[in-house]
């Protein structure tokens, strides 16, 4: 089997695993949509917000700009907090796949056929973007499903899949970015657990970056994070950051050429 092959099918049982786990998150919380539009409900979470203050409604991603009795801005809320658990996804998928070689001691046998490093790396990053865009695709598919279920009369199942594909283009150019990272980090790692835990670990640390530069200095320089500046919210109302999506696709690309570099000079071990 290729390596491609070989690395796609290495990676699928994990990325159905967490379609699962994110298919129920995604349910659970968009079953909470009947709640939001029942007028009770929502004047007892508009006082609520009106409580907090501009920092906390911030950091917790509780923007005025919002209409939570809109579907499709409804779900574009929940991804903002979903979409660390892609991120999470996608670094973890590309953290490992060239450490899990040493640590299994497959090395050895991937050397024996006539391969080179730059093969090696390619392939493994080619089979794991395939495999993040068929989650990707998967997810959309089922978040369509379950906003079916609850769509308004109001919204045409057409402009509905539209305001989707915006929301999941924030999750994919996100999630890219962090495959990007993965990669880096999996060339400089002997050990695929360590990489693995190593990506949680990353993410959370993005997200608690994000809300102390919210606390401390301010929105406006949280947005050059591209888990801030391209969030769902963000792209569905149009109200992106650019200079986020600059940075992010900065960081892939010195990630992916960085990581290959290292690669490349590394001395492995098998």
């Amino acid at each position: 089997m290729s390596i491609f092959g070989m690395e796609f099918k290495s990676n699928f049982g994990k990325m159905l695993a967490w379609l699962i786990v994110l298919a129920i998150l995604t349910g659970l919380s968009m079953a909470f949509y009947q709640f939001m539009i029942d007028p009770g409900t929502k004047s007892i979470f508009d006082d609520f917000l009106a409580r907090l203050s501009p920092t906390s409604q911030a950091i917790f991603g509780l923007n005025r700009d919002i209409d939570y009795t809109d579907l499709p801005q409804y779900i574009a809320f929940i991804f903002q907090a979903l979409v660390f658990l892609v991120a999470m996804l996608a670094m973890q998928m590309t953290g490992n796949s060239l450490a899990k070689e040493q640590e299994n001691g497959n090395i050895e046998y991937i050397y024996s056929n006539p391969v080179g490093r730059d093969q090696i790396y390619w392939n493994k990053f080619f089979a794991n973007l395939l495999l993040f865009i068929v989650f990707i695709v998967l997810y959309a598919a089922i978040t369509f499903g379950f906003a079916c279920l609850l769509q308004p009369n109001t919204i045409r199942k057409a402009d509905l899949l539209i305001e989707i594909l915006k929301i999941f283009l924030s999750v994919f150019v996100i999630g890219l970015v962090y495959l990007g990272l993965g990669m880096l980090l999996s060339s400089l790692m002997s050990k695929a657990q360590g990489a693995e835990a190593i990506s949680v670990l990353l993410v959370l640390l993005s997200g608690i970056a994000i809300a102390l530069v919210k606390i401390f200095v301010g929105g406006g320089l949280a947005s050059f994070f591209i888990l801030e500046g391209f969030n769902p919210p963000q792209v569905l109302l149009g109200s992106m950051e650019p200079i986020s999506l600059i940075i992010g696709g900065v960081i892939f690309l010195l990630s992916l050429l960085f990581g290959y570099l290292v690669y490349n000079a590394k001395e492995l071990k098998y």
